[in-house]
């Protein structure tokens, strides 16, 4: 059991880390937002769009790990609470 609450524990902070990756994308994403607002008709526009994009690709792979990360930690938890009511 406390190999599992130690495994529990690790993906929490590994889901703080990248939840902090994440707002810290979502920040920059705004930035280049605005800048193109102010500055957009100076820029090439499909260099512009290539790296909006690659920002969301960056996005959408950070959503995905911490998708797998909440996974990971139901799947313990319920393994937590079955082997919980498994010893009572």
């Amino acid at each position: 059991m406390n190999h599992l609450i130690h495994r529990l524990e690790q993906l929490q902070m590994r889901e703080a880390v990248v939840h902090e990756k994440l707002k810290t994308c979502i920040t920059y994403q705004s930035a280049i937002l605005d800048f193109t607002i102010r500055e957009g008709f100076r820029c090439q526009r499909t260099a512009i769009e290539d790296i909006v994009l690659a920002v969301n690709r960056i996005e959408m792979d950070l959503r995905t790990e911490c998708c797998h990360l909440k996974l990971e930690q139901a799947l313990i938890t319920s393994e937590m609470q079955f082997t919980e009511g498994a010893t009572t």
